[in-house]
Formats: structure tokens, C-alpha cells, sequence
């Protein structure tokens, strides 16, 4: 830089020094703010007070016991109703286990008042179908006879009653010939059969309106002594 007097001054004189080409350069990055981005951001304060005040008041809790009350008045309610069926399902069903023992000791009391020869089904009245056929004392050998008609309830196989609940109830009646060994020693010159000839009597009696439920079932053996002297008691 030179320094020279002004024609007009004693200040000196200063010659610029010529500027060279500089590259603008760009202003820093502004961070863009919420709004501009589109995204709502407010910073409002809450008012705790009035947020406090609202949480201290009661309005509305008794909307809330309410239903509280109401479910468990339902969940009570549900319950005993529950109770209540349970019990009357199982008294229905002891009354008619009770009527079906009954039903049984009728039909075998029949029996005990036969001779051991009238002791016998109708073939006729036989079932071939289940749950006849597929019960566990069904013999395809039973013993049979030809009995009057109409037939007599202790010739029939198997018939329909009414019991006193106003039930029906199927009663299926099996009678085949047993012949157990005998372990009898009849005394010296004397006879007796190796075997001792019984009839075994079955009576199943089933639900009238579901015939594969069996409420009881009884079985009774007779021997042959009812009907013929003991000696002569037929054997095999």
C-alpha cells in the first residue's frame, strides 16, 4: 500500500487494493420448525389445578358401582340358577333310578311266584335288535315257550310301562338255563346229579325315551327244586 499527499489535504492518500473473486458461500442450514413440517406440537402448559380439581371429584363413580354391582348380582344370579338346575337334574335322576328298582322287583317277583317249568319267555315277544341283542345277559339260547294271549307281563321279553313319575320305561326281561357244577357229596348209595340245573333270570329296565341308558338292572337265580323233587332235578 502506498502513501502519497492528496493534492487537496495533508491526509494521505490510500489506493484500494484491487478485490479478488471470492465464492459465496451458503448460509448455515435453519432448523425447520414443527409447524412448518406439518406436525403439530403444542407446548401449552396443563393446568394442574383444574387437572387436580377434575381427578378430586367424585362425578360419575357411582355409574361405575353400578355396573360393578350388576355384574356380580349376575355372576350370583348365573350361579345358583346353575345350582338350582344341577340339583333338580340329579334329584330327576335318583327318582327315576328309584322308580326303575321298583319296576325290577316287580317283574322278578313274578317269577317267584312260578314253578321252576313256568319259568319262560314267548318267543314271539323276543327282540332281534339292539339294546336287546346287545346286552350282556342276551342269550340266543333263552328259554322259551308259547304262552296265552294277550301276553302276560312274565312271558313278555320286552314291553313299555308307565312308571308313577309319569315316565316310561322299558323293561327287558332274559331268562337262559344255568347248570353250575355241585361240590355235594350225597351220602353212600344215593344219587345225585354232577351238576345242579338253575335258570337265571335278567331284568333290565331302561329309559323310556333313551332306551341305551339302563337306570337298573337285578338278576335271581330259581332252581329246580320248585318244581321237582330235589333228587330228580334235571342235570347235563
Amino acid at each position: 500500500m502506498r502513501h502519497r499527499c492528496s493534492e487537496h489535504g495533508s491526509r494521505p492518500f490510500v489506493r484500494a487494493r484491487p478485490q479478488r473473486w471470492r465464492y459465496k458461500r451458503r448460509p448455515p442450514l435453519q432448523p425447520v420448525s414443527a409447524a412448518e413440517r406439518g406436525v403439530l406440537r403444542t407446548r401449552a402448559r396443563a393446568d394442574r389445578e383444574v387437572v387436580v380439581r377434575r381427578l378430586r371429584q367424585e362425578a360419575g363413580f357411582g355409574l361405575i358401582e353400578l355396573l360393578m354391582a350388576m355384574t356380580i348380582l349376575n355372576i350370583g344370579i348365573l350361579a345358583t340358577v346353575a345350582a338350582f338346575n344341577s340339583g333338580i337334574v340329579t334329584l330327576r335322576r335318583s327318582g327315576m333310578i328309584s322308580t326303575a328298582s321298583v319296576l325290577a322287583d316287580k317283574q322278578v317277583e313274578l317269577y317267584r311266584s312260578l314253578t321252576y317249568g313256568s319259568i319262560a319267555l314267548d318267543s314271539s315277544s323276543i327282540p332281534a335288535t339292539t339294546p336287546y341283542t346287545s346286552d350282556e345277559a342276551w342269550s340266543s339260547s333263552q328259554v322259551t315257550t308259547t304262552c296265552t294271549t294277550p301276553l302276560p307281563p312274565e312271558c313278555n321279553a320286552s314291553r313299555t310301562v308307565t312308571g308313577p313319575d309319569h315316565h316310561n320305561y322299558r323293561i327287558d326281561t332274559y331268562i337262559v338255563d344255568d347248570h353250575p357244577a355241585t361240590t355235594y357229596t350225597p351220602p353212600a348209595g344215593s344219587a345225585h346229579a354232577s351238576t345242579r340245573a338253575l335258570r337265571r333270570v335278567t331284568v333290565v329296565v331302561r329309559d323310556g325315551a333313551k332306551t341305551n341308558t339302563v337306570l337298573a338292572r337285578e338278576l335271581s337265580t330259581f332252581d329246580c327244586s320248585t318244581a321237582l323233587p330235589y333228587g330228580t332235578c334235571p342235570s347235563s
